[in-house]
């Protein structure tokens, strides 16, 4: 390497990094060429040869609609930033008509065979041209150019290989087979609890969810079975250390207890021994026969 060659390398080499394309610029010529491209076909979609006569035409040369005559007549068209309805979205990039020909120049042939083989197969340009080929663009949530290893990186909110999921805190707001749009918070959920007419009943409440309501009865009540609140006598509130009904089994029992003592100590008797074992008898027939339903009903008479 002579000295001529060995300065121009140090002077290039700080500026290598910037040598290639800015992820963006890139895909938007791509796109920018695409655009323009499908114009051209849509101005000779019904063109045919100039011969006149169209079926010896077709049956001699080919169909018009797929043959190199057409691709000629929309590469005339391809680049012309005025044949856009709007070109706003490419004013950043400075010189795109001479660019967008240095890409039709460099990438003809594969735009040729496209145009005459596989557009019926393909018939995403886009798609075909800047994804698969070109790998300048990267599909619908993703961004950044293809190079290296051709994946690509996924836009905030989305995750996945192919980027098809709401990361964590982002929610699908549409969805359909082939695309998905997340947004941070999506559709948030009204109150219907702030609207007037939800649980009005006696002793409910309204308790608000995801997309819908429901009501509850308040502490100490449950619905019945016309779904009215009533008192619930086994509810478990404020209680104290051991039940009201605890209480009075120990009372019960403890006067039996003393009882018991004070005929065995005091007034021996057989007649009071028989008498403190059918109270004995009748406790326990009480406490472990007496059927428990009998018992809530007795207890909601009562109240």
């Amino acid at each position: 390497m002579d000295l001529t060659h060995l300065i121009t390398f140090l002077l290039l080499l700080p500026f290598g990094a910037s040598v290639s394309l800015p992820a963006k610029e890139r895909c938007f010529q791509c796109k920018f060429l695409v655009e323009t491209f499908k114009i051209g076909m849509d101005l000779t979609k019904k063109a045919h040869f100039a011969g006149g006569n169209t079926d010896w035409e077709e049956r001699k040369l080919g169909k018009f609609a797929t043959s190199e005559t057409r691709f000629i007549e929309v590469l005339e068209s391809t680049c012309k930033k005025e044949l856009l309805p709007d070109s706003t979205e490419y004013e950043f990039i400075k010189d795109i008509k001479h660019k967008c020909h240095t890409l039709v120049e460099k990438h003809e042939e594969l735009l040729e065979d496209w145009f005459l083989r596989k557009q019926e197969k393909e018939s995403d340009l886009m798609n075909y041209f800047c994804l698969s080929e070109l790998r300048s663009c990267c599909p619908s949530g993703h961004f950044g150019i293809r190079d290296g290893t051709g994946k690509c990186k996924c836009d905030h909110g989305y995750v996945g290989s192919m980027c098809s999921n709401c990361d964590a805190h982002f929610y699908p707001v549409y969805q359909n087979d082939t695309a998905i749009e997340c947004a941070e918070e999506g559709c948030k959920d009204i109150d219907e609890c702030l609207e007037t007419g939800k649980c009005t009943k006696d002793k409910e409440f309204c308790v608000n969810s995801i997309g819908s309501y429901h009501c509850e009865c308040e502490d100490g009540y449950r619905r019945n079975k016309d779904q009215e609140c009533e008192i619930d006598i086994e509810a478990k509130g404020n209680q104290d250390w051991i039940s009201a009904e605890n209480l009075l089994k120990v009372i019960s029992y403890s006067g039996l207890f003393a009882i018991g003592l004070f005929i065995f100590y005091v007034v021996p008797n057989p007649k009071y021994y028989i008498m403190l074992i059918i109270a004995i008898a009748a406790t326990f027939l009480i406490e472990y026969y007496y059927p428990k339903e009998t018992e809530e009903d007795f207890n909601n008479d009562l109240i």
